[in-house]
């Protein structure tokens, strides 16, 4: 792992709200974003900035209780309950679940072999993509029960074995959480103060909360701020059961190629440098977390209205994070067509439980790709790949976002392919 300091003296300067505040009107109107929320903190200094409107004036005043949707940033809040009950001994990260829960056999059978780290690193190997909604029992608790009837019994990979990212490991990180404390996830973050009143609708209604999307789970830029200093490092003391630790020591690599993300540690997405975090993206409200625990600095940025808290982040902190300044963009390696005994290699359906992939030889003998809804019942995108480096092909055009570019991957084998990776999930070769 890169052991690189992040540069803080210039996080200081930006602190400076002379600096900050006209920067992000700069990135308001040049991105035509009309409500972003920054957050910034650096040790114990507070620093909020605020746009509300089209006119793109900038609140320099106190803005720490507004609030923040957490989105898939709960994957994060889900990952710390979890790290903290390993750090009390409750919990071990190579606890086999099925134990920690006391699952019945059908329940077992589906979730054989799985540890409390393979949840958080998304390398449990389930197919849960088929899940809309997460199961509750009448009392509000997670129905693991009913959840995995959902679940295929067909295994992307062995436990442990690869990455490939989802909401099925924070479901089942949550009803971990519920049955230690023996009360349901919302009730959990309540208690800790990780969550605002309002998140839940009625007198108590604990399934408006996800463990991982969030749902209607919101917290105050002070409740986030707060959250980003359980993983600071504490120079005092040496404890190894520190959440910073648990960061530093415990990353897993990706399968194939990202252009921003290094690696995944316990929940969070490790961007190099020491910076680790999460995205939440939203068609109508977005949300981005940052922190370098060793240099005690937090960032969180949120949009409201558009999906764009990603490019607000880029515009006012691009030339100070990794995932920007080392940003990797593959090059196509040209129009020169590949030998069809190597495009074979590639040919065929990849899939998961929702959806499957054809790779196919086009009309001049390239490569095309068909993205398939399975429960639509219909194509989604079709595209021709063109072969870049790095690995990869990047899709001509794409009705998907999540498919700009693809990897096919053979870890056991060099001429077996066995995934296509599309730098967030892995498909299966049929």
């Amino acid at each position: 792992m890169e052991n690189v300091p992040a540069d803080c003296s210039r996080f200081r300067l930006l602190c400076d709200r002379q600096l900050l505040g006209p920067r992000l009107v700069q990135v308001a109107e040049r991105k035509k974003l009309e409500n972003v929320l920054v957050g910034l903190l650096i040790d114990e200094q507070q620093f909020t900035f605020e746009i509300r409107g089209a006119t793109h004036d900038v609140n320099g005043r106190s803005t720490s209780q507004q609030s923040i949707h957490a989105g898939c940033l709960a994957k994060l809040l889900t990952a710390t309950l979890v790290a903290e009950l390993v750090a009390n001994s409750q919990l071990d990260w190579s606890d086999k679940i099925v134990d920690s829960l006391m699952c019945q056999h059908s329940t077992r059978r589906k979730l054989r072999d799985i540890a409390v780290c393979h949840l958080l690193n998304h390398s449990h190997g389930l197919h849960g993509e088929s899940v809309d909604a997460l199961p509750r029992s009448s009392d509000g608790f997670i129905s693991v029960h009913r959840l995995c009837e959902f679940l295929s019994d067909r295994r992307l990979s062995k436990p442990g074995a690869l990455y490939s990212y989802g909401e099925i490991g924070s479901w089942l990180a949550g009803a971990l959480i519920e049955h230690i404390y023996q009360k349901p996830y919302a009730d959990v973050l309540l208690d800790r103060g990780l969550m605002v009143p309002q998140s839940l609708h009625g007198d108590h209604a604990p399934e408006f909360v996800c463990p991982a999307t969030g749902r209607e789970l919101q917290l105050t830029v002070a409740q986030w701020f707060s959250f980003a200093q359980l993983h600071f490092d504490n120079p005092t003391t040496n404890s190894r059961n520190e959440p910073f630790a648990v960061l530093r020591d415990m990353q897993i690599q990706l399968p194939g190629w990202h252009p921003t993300e290094r690696a995944m540690c316990l929940g969070w997405k490790y961007y190099g440098d020491g910076w680790y975090g999460h995205n939440s993206k939203m068609s109508d409200r977005s949300a981005v977390l940052r922190i370098n625990p060793l240099q005690r600095v937090a960032i969180i940025v949120s949009v409201e209205g558009s999906a764009d808290a990603i490019i607000a982040l880029a515009g006012l902190f691009g030339d100070l994070l990794p995932e920007f300044l080392h940003l990797r963009f593959p090059r196509l390696v040209g129009s020169k067509k590949r030998r069809d005994e190597e495009c074979d290699r590639y040919l065929g359906v990849y899939s998961q439980s929702t959806m499957k992939v054809t790779v196919r030889m086009s009309a001049d003998s390239g490569l095309e790709l068909s993205i398939y809804d399975l429960r639509a019942e219909r194509c989604v995108a079709h595209s021709r790949l063109r072969a870049a480096s790095e690995g990869v092909f990047i899709l001509e055009w794409s009705g998907d976002s999540d498919f700009l570019f693809v990897q096919f991957l053979a870890p056991r084998r060099e001429d077996e392919i066995e995934y296509l990776w599309n730098g967030r999930q892995l498909w299966l070769k049929e």
